[in-house]
């Protein structure tokens, strides 16, 4: 499992703080922070995510705005419910 803190928006997780480190999801909805981040790893055998540094958090303006965007466009997460016959 990933470490300290996730960040959900509309029930889908799209941020995730480990070892004080904020990490974004890496989507379309998200490519605004392609040149102004760079690709890191949130915790080992992780997907890359956009690492923001701390001095980013109060530069960039629309970072909620990115999440907000990030949450509508990603998938719905499937139910794990069996269905009993």
């Amino acid at each position: 499992m990933f470490g300290e803190f996730g960040f959900y928006a509309d029930g889908k997780m799209v941020a995730l703080i480990c070892d004080d480190r904020f990490y974004v999801k890496i989507a379309p909805a998200s490519m605004e922070l392609e040149e102004q981040c760079e690709k890191a790893e949130p915790y080992p055998r992780a997907k890359p995510h956009y690492l923001i540094d701390e001095g980013q958090l109060s530069t960039i303006a629309n970072l909620p705005a990115i999440l907000i965007k990030l949450a509508e466009t990603l998938p719905s997460k499937k139910s794990s419910k069996k269905v009993k016959r």
